[in-house]
């Protein structure tokens, strides 16, 4: 027998018995990894999972319709709605104001980036960062009305009557100021479950919402709900509950964001899939503005509005634009 051959019959057995030994080595060490993958915190804070269930809203659950968009076109931020139903989008270091049918009415430029806005009195609040800013559309002029300090990471700020709500994310507090950024005083809120303190990255959705009476309402993102506060701190109430059932909140960490409409319903949104809703006053569902149907992929809605007309507005980055919702003449919105 030649050298060759034998090298070629003694070597056979053992490749084959190597070959299965690596197979089974590199597929235990694939598995082992994605489950190590799948336990890592999402960048929200929250470990959500990556295959939500699909959540399917019927027809007759739909009580909008979507009428038209406002196109930006550039990286969308914050929303409000002012005087005349004037709509506001903070947009990078500036605020774009625009006429109800979309036409551009100015720009605002700003020195620092706005996450949050509200408009009160003919003045832009702004929640930059730690800080909130008051400034004036018509000249241009702000100031600094309050710096929170510490962890601070302000995500909203409504206003009623002589009240601001400040939603502080960093340190999971409500913090109430008068309209001269005087303190009048703040409420500690828990921590969503599952948040990665260590990467002391504070979650972005943390929302509030003022309504004509001079209450508020915010988004309590990891109880699956939204409370309903005085104009003094006191907690009146809440309604919510976490399931896949369309008239709940679903996911892991809902609903994100919270606007008020005319007529005291609760606007709401949610991500993951991207779904916005109404609740009557008394918290029972009412219908389904936009279901994910409506937008593209995952998207993550940035921020919802209420003009006077009803219309509700959606801060969409994907398509970056706001994209306007009609009620549907005849349903019980």
């Amino acid at each position: 027998m030649t050298e060759p051959e034998r090298r070629k019959r003694s070597a056979t057995p053992l490749d084959l018995l190597v070959i299965v030994v690596l197979a089974a080595a590199l597929a235990a060490g694939a598995i082992l990894a994605g489950r190590r993958a799948s336990r890592q915190p999402s960048r929200e804070g929250a470990a959500c999972p990556r295959g939500a269930p699909e959540r399917i809203v019927r027809p007759d659950q739909i009580g909008y319709t979507e009428d038209h968009s406002i196109p930006v076109g550039e990286r969308v931020r914050g929303l409000a709605v002012g005087e005349n139903d004037h709509v506001f989008v903070s947009i990078g270091l500036a605020v774009l104001e625009y006429a109800p049918d979309g036409t551009e009415v100015r720009r605002i430029e700003l020195d620092t980036a706005a996450r949050a806005l509200t408009v009160a009195g003919g003045i832009l609040y702004l929640g930059c960062g730690e800080q909130v800013l008051a400034a004036d559309p018509s000249d241009g002029s702000r100031k600094v009305l309050a710096n929170l300090g510490g962890e601070a990471f302000v995500t909203a700020v409504a206003a009623a009557r002589d009240i601001l709500l400040v939603a502080d994310a960093g340190s999971m507090r409500l913090v109430w100021l008068g309209l001269d950024g005087a303190r009048r005083g703040e409420t500690s809120l828990p921590r969503p479950p599952n948040r990665d303190t260590r990467a002391n990255v504070p979650s972005t959705y943390l929302d509030v919402a003022a309504a004509a009476d001079g209450t508020f309402w915010a988004t309590e993102t990891g109880a699956f709900g939204v409370a309903h506060y005085d104009a003094a701190g006191n907690r009146l109430g809440s309604f919510g509950k976490g399931s896949e059932a369309i008239e709940d909140f679903g996911g892991c960490c809902n609903p994100t964001h919270v606007a008020l409409a005319p007529d005291g319903g609760i606007v709401t949104v949610e991500k993951k899939p991207a779904l916005v809703k109404v609740y009557r006053s008394d918290g029972s569902f009412a219908c389904v503005v936009a279901g994910p149907g409506s937008f593209d992929g995952t998207t993550l809605l940035a921020d919802v509005a209420v003009d006077s007309a009803g219309r509700v507005l959606v801060l969409d980055p994907a398509r970056q634009a706001v994209r306007v919702f009609l009620p549907t003449p005849g349903k019980d919105a």
